[in-house]
């Protein structure tokens, strides 16, 4: 976001938006105010807990899929944010 806003002087969110990954705090900071995808860390957690556990003795895991919730933190950094 910096090098958009001072090497290429484009105005963030009015000539790019800009969507950040997981919610990190700083994410929320000033100046950034950064949109960004917040991922269900605890569950992913949990998940991949319960299939280790589930493992059989030899060690191979086998293939799993999960779809859990993602959210969107609209902030500043999107039209409309």
């Amino acid at each position: 976001m910096d090098a958009a806003r001072h090497q290429f002087s484009l105005s963030i969110p009015d000539q790019l938006c800009v969507v950040g990954f997981d919610d990190i705090e700083q994410a929320s900071w000033s100046p950034y105010d950064l949109t960004t995808f917040a991922q269900p860390v605890a569950a992913i957690a949990r998940q991949a807990v319960t299939w280790l556990g589930e493992s059989p003795s030899s060690g191979r895991l086998e293939g799993h899929s999960v779809t859990l919730h993602a959210e969107l933190a609209w902030r500043g950094s999107v039209r409309g944010g």
